[in-house]
Protein backbone atom coordinates (compact mmCIF):
# COMPACT_ATOMS: atom_id res chain seq x y z
CA UNK A 1 0.00 0.00 0.00
CA UNK A 2 1.36 3.21 -0.83
CA UNK A 3 1.66 6.11 1.12
CA UNK A 4 0.78 9.59 0.66
CA UNK A 5 2.59 12.76 2.50
CA UNK A 6 -0.27 14.35 4.56
CA UNK A 7 -0.38 17.32 6.52
CA UNK A 8 -2.31 18.04 9.54
CA UNK A 9 -3.84 16.10 12.18
CA UNK A 10 -5.10 12.48 11.01
CA UNK A 11 -5.80 9.55 12.99
CA UNK A 12 -3.47 6.35 11.76
CA UNK A 13 -5.07 2.94 12.07
CA UNK A 14 -3.81 -0.55 11.37
CA UNK A 15 -6.14 -2.62 8.53
CA UNK A 16 -4.95 -6.54 8.91
CA UNK A 17 -4.63 -8.20 5.44
CA UNK A 18 -5.65 -11.66 4.90
CA UNK A 19 -1.74 -12.04 4.09
CA UNK A 20 -0.79 -11.57 7.49
CA UNK A 21 0.53 -8.54 6.20
CA UNK A 22 -0.72 -5.04 8.41
CA UNK A 23 -1.56 -1.93 5.94
CA UNK A 24 -1.86 2.00 8.11
CA UNK A 25 -4.86 3.39 6.95
CA UNK A 26 -5.21 7.62 7.52
CA UNK A 27 -8.17 9.00 8.69
CA UNK A 28 -8.45 12.91 8.71
CA UNK A 29 -11.49 15.50 7.52
CA UNK A 30 -10.97 16.66 4.13
CA UNK A 31 -10.73 20.33 4.61
CA UNK A 32 -6.92 18.49 6.40
CA UNK A 33 -5.87 16.58 2.79
CA UNK A 34 -2.82 17.83 0.54
CA UNK A 35 -3.51 19.61 -2.86
CA UNK A 36 -3.49 16.95 -5.38
CA UNK A 37 -4.34 14.09 -2.98
CA UNK A 38 -7.08 11.63 -3.30
CA UNK A 39 -9.36 10.87 -0.40
CA UNK A 40 -12.31 8.25 -0.03
CA UNK A 41 -15.35 9.56 2.16
CA UNK A 42 -16.16 7.32 4.99
CA UNK A 43 -18.47 9.54 7.32
CA UNK A 44 -20.65 13.26 6.63
CA UNK A 45 -20.89 14.74 9.65
CA UNK A 46 -21.98 18.11 11.03
CA UNK A 47 -26.02 19.61 10.97
CA UNK A 48 -27.99 17.74 9.33
CA UNK A 49 -29.08 20.56 6.61
CA UNK A 50 -25.24 20.65 6.09
CA UNK A 51 -25.22 16.72 5.71
CA UNK A 52 -28.34 16.95 3.10
CA UNK A 53 -26.44 19.27 1.14
CA UNK A 54 -23.19 18.16 0.39
CA UNK A 55 -24.77 14.64 -0.03
CA UNK A 56 -27.34 16.63 -3.05
CA UNK A 57 -23.71 17.69 -4.37
CA UNK A 58 -22.95 13.92 -4.83
CA UNK A 59 -20.50 13.87 -1.78
CA UNK A 60 -21.86 10.55 -0.49
CA UNK A 61 -20.11 7.80 1.40
CA UNK A 62 -17.57 5.88 -0.43
CA UNK A 63 -16.77 8.72 -3.20
CA UNK A 64 -13.63 9.52 -4.12
CA UNK A 65 -12.32 12.79 -3.72
CA UNK A 66 -9.51 15.17 -4.28
CA UNK A 67 -8.18 18.31 -3.20
CA UNK A 68 -7.28 20.33 -6.15
CA UNK A 69 -6.91 23.81 -4.50
CA UNK A 70 -7.12 26.10 -1.84
CA UNK A 71 -7.92 30.09 -1.94
CA UNK A 72 -5.40 32.48 -0.97
CA UNK A 73 -6.73 33.01 2.91
CA UNK A 74 -7.55 29.29 2.91
CA UNK A 75 -11.42 29.22 2.40
CA UNK A 76 -12.83 28.08 0.40
CA UNK A 77 -11.46 24.68 -0.98
CA UNK A 78 -11.55 23.41 -4.13
CA UNK A 79 -12.17 19.50 -4.47
CA UNK A 80 -12.96 17.38 -7.80
CA UNK A 81 -15.95 14.52 -6.80
CA UNK A 82 -17.53 12.37 -9.55
CA UNK A 83 -15.65 14.67 -12.11
CA UNK A 84 -16.96 18.40 -11.67
CA UNK A 85 -15.24 21.04 -9.12
CA UNK A 86 -17.31 21.95 -5.95
CA UNK A 87 -16.17 24.76 -3.88
CA UNK A 88 -16.78 23.80 -0.10
CA UNK A 89 -16.48 26.53 3.10
CA UNK A 90 -13.56 25.33 4.85
CA UNK A 91 -16.58 24.12 7.83
CA UNK A 92 -18.35 21.88 5.57
CA UNK A 93 -14.95 20.52 4.66
CA UNK A 94 -14.10 19.85 8.21
CA UNK A 95 -17.44 17.70 9.08
CA UNK A 96 -16.42 15.23 5.82
CA UNK A 97 -14.70 12.34 7.52
CA UNK A 98 -11.88 10.86 4.85
CA UNK A 99 -9.39 8.52 4.20
CA UNK A 100 -6.26 8.80 2.19
CA UNK A 101 -6.05 6.50 -1.08
CA UNK A 102 -3.04 6.94 -3.05
CA UNK A 103 -3.44 9.04 -6.81
CA UNK A 104 -3.29 6.94 -9.74
CA UNK A 105 -4.56 9.76 -12.37
CA UNK A 106 -7.27 11.48 -12.46
CA UNK A 107 -10.44 10.50 -10.55
CA UNK A 108 -13.95 10.27 -12.05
Amino acid sequence: MALLKIWGRWRRLLAFLGNGEVARIFIMTLDQLEMGCSAKVLKLGGEPGVRRRLMEMGITMGVRVEAVRRAPLGDPLDVKVRGYHLSLRRDEAASVEVEAVPTTGSIR
